[in-house]
């Protein structure tokens, strides 16, 4: 579902401008970054409430992923 965060894919469709998506992407493409977006929303949401009750979380995701330059991610 997160593949649209991938380094791989050109040309990108994600920049350090616009993280959540280019505003000129086809209808398929944008499928699939707005549902990147939401699973990575939710993901933050879960990992932030691990964190403030002290519950030890694990987030698997490649290093170069551009999902973490994402604002949510950047706190």
């Amino acid at each position: 579902m997160c593949c649209s965060f991938s380094t791989a894919i050109t040309p990108p469709i994600r920049t350090k401008l616009e993280p959540y998506g280019i505003s000129n992407l086809n209808p398929k493409m944008a499928k699939k970054v707005s549902d990147g977006n939401k699973m990575a929303l939710w993901s933050f949401k879960v990992v932030k409430l691990a964190l403030i009750l002290c519950i030890a979380v694990w987030f698997e995701n490649p290093s170069s992923s551009k999902m973490f330059v994402l604002p949510e991610w950047l706190k």
